[in-house]
């Protein structure tokens, strides 16, 4: 059995590790996954919020360009103030304490979704010749590099997965951790896209 905090090569094996692992990121992923959209919604142009989606209700124009250029960034800035929040609260409390877990998982699951947003969805939507990625749409509203924000927010959000991925044996773990880290982040968006679809979840 593995315990949080152990010696870097330690394993994590048996399924209950991997579960509990993965059902407590799926939980982080999805509460940051609708904080990002909230971010959309409370400081974008008017909107209907989903569980995983912001819905625009008017289209961009000159007279609310600043305010889709705010309301687009702030779901990616959520993420990341989550992620050195998270930081912050796992570097002040004690190994002891139970908050220094809940801050990992909470800090972990933000800098995960912020790489992995500024990193796969821009490979992906330039392989696809399209521009659905935030930080794309920010740069293209400001006429930046497109590569300019993603690379910036990569950056931002790598360090501290790195500190996360480091400072826990458990994750670091040859088998099952990074499993469950990808597996909870796949499983947490789906399901809440699904759920949206299904019950037309709108607030």
């Amino acid at each position: 059995m593995v315990r949080i905090g152990q010696p870097s090569g330690t394993k994590l094996v048996g399924p209950w590790q991997f579960v509990r692992l993965f059902l407590f990121l799926s939980l982080a992923f999805a509460s940051s996954i609708f904080l990002h959209e909230l971010g959309h919604h409370l400081f974008g142009v008017p909107s209907v919020l989903g569980l995983a989606e912001n819905y625009p209700l008017v289209p961009v124009s000159q007279a609310n360009r600043s305010t889709e250029i705010i309301g687009t960034i702030a779901g990616p800035a959520v993420n990341l103030l989550l992620t050195y929040l998270g930081l912050l609260g796992f570097k002040l409390t004690s190994e002891r304490n139970a908050t220094h877990k809940l801050w990992w998982h909470v800090g972990v699951a933000n800098a995960f979704l912020t790489l992995s947003a500024a990193v796969v969805n821009l490979i992906v939507d330039l392989a696809s010749g399209s521009r659905g990625n935030d930080l794309e749409l920010v740069s293209t509203l400001m006429g930046l590099n497109v590569f300019l924000l993603p690379a910036v927010f990569s950056l931002l959000s790598f360090f501290p997965l790195r500190t996360f991925l480091k400072e826990f044996a458990a994750v670091r773990a040859k088998y099952g951790a990074v499993s469950a880290l990808i597996a909870a982040w796949l499983f947490s968006g789906g399901t809440l896209k699904l759920l949206d679809s299904m019950f037309h979840i709108r607030l």
